[in-house]
């Protein structure tokens, strides 16, 4: 574990809220979201455990949150590899302590072609990292969670989670079931203090977006394309900085549900403010978790 002595200038959350003294765990910590994720909670004071399959990436992300005063650990680990997960997390609590808040950010896209040409291994290799791997890194430190009576597990969602798009299909059912099993997760949980939620980002330059994109494939994530092009996309910082915030615990009476991440170019689009506010409102009529319509 390394770091450096006060926090770094430039940062990318506000001054008046500090998370010293959390230990946070962040996979998929390599690039894109997870990589903003990782400075934002180092910025906020948290201790910051990073994973990733990728030595280089994981590198560069561990020196991004240093640079800016930040603790972190950086653990090479494949989350659909139980054996990994549980080394990885045994690990990160042994030089960082409990962890307080985990971020499922690791996620392939599976294969981008209709499903009838799709080899099943492959297809299936999506559920194993998307589904799986959220499944072993949430109950690798639940249990502890569950024990202490406190605790946050942060899920990255996809919008294609709540529909059929074309040449999607392993992504779209991937993340259909993060989102209920994010609310299995924190329906269960409740009583022990623990909270889970799904954060669902707008467009976000990721990879699965960019392949989708070159893809250019009518009425497909190929649609991504134009939006790119005009810039239409929301900065990995944005996601970040909702993360940070739920954290804090401010969204903690939302837990189970799904929070959007609010996109400038939408002004209809509430913040996590105007949606906290009326969580009462959420809760009685059923909002942000999937259901079926009559």
């Amino acid at each position: 574990m390394t770091g450096s002595g006060g926090r770094g200038s430039g940062r990318s959350v506000p001054e008046a809220v500090n998370l010293s003294g959390q230990a946070a765990l962040i996979t998929g910590a390599g690039r894109g979201i997870g990589r903003a994720i990782a400075v934002a909670l180092g910025d906020a004071g948290a201790s910051v455990a990073i994973c990733d399959k990728s030595e280089e990436e994981m590198a560069t992300t561990a020196k991004a949150v240093r640079a800016r005063g930040g603790i972190v650990l950086a653990v090479r680990a494949d989350v659909s590899d139980l054996g990994d997960v549980e080394r990885m997390v045994a690990e990160v609590e042994a030089e960082m302590g409990p962890v307080d808040l985990l971020v499922n950010s690791a996620g392939v896209h599976g294969p981008v072609a209709p499903l009838v040409e799709s080899g099943p291994g492959e297809w299936w290799q999506t559920m194993e990292v998307n589904v799986r791997g959220l499944l072993y890194c949430s109950l690798a430190v639940l249990r502890g969670m569950v024990e202490r009576g406190h605790g946050r597990i942060v899920n990255l969602a996809s919008g294609l989670g709540f529909v059929a798009s074309p040449r999607l299909s392993s992504y779209c059912v991937s993340e259909a079931a993060l989102l209920r099993l994010t609310e299995s997760l924190a329906v269960e949980a409740r009583a022990y203090g623990v909270h889970a939620f799904a954060v669902v980002p707008d467009l976000v330059r990721t990879a699965v977006a960019e392949d989708g994109a070159s893809s250019r494939a009518p009425g497909t994530a190929g649609d991504l394309h134009a939006p790119f092009e005009r810039g239409d996309d929301v900065l990995p910082q944005r996601a970040a900085g909702l993360v940070f915030r739920i954290a804090s615990g401010e969204a903690d009476a939302l837990s189970g549900r799904y929070i959007n991440v609010p996109n400038p170019l939408a002004p209809t689009r509430e913040g996590l403010a105007e949606t906290v506010a009326r969580a009462q409102e959420i809760i009685e009529r059923d909002l942000f978790v999937l259901r079926g319509r009559e």
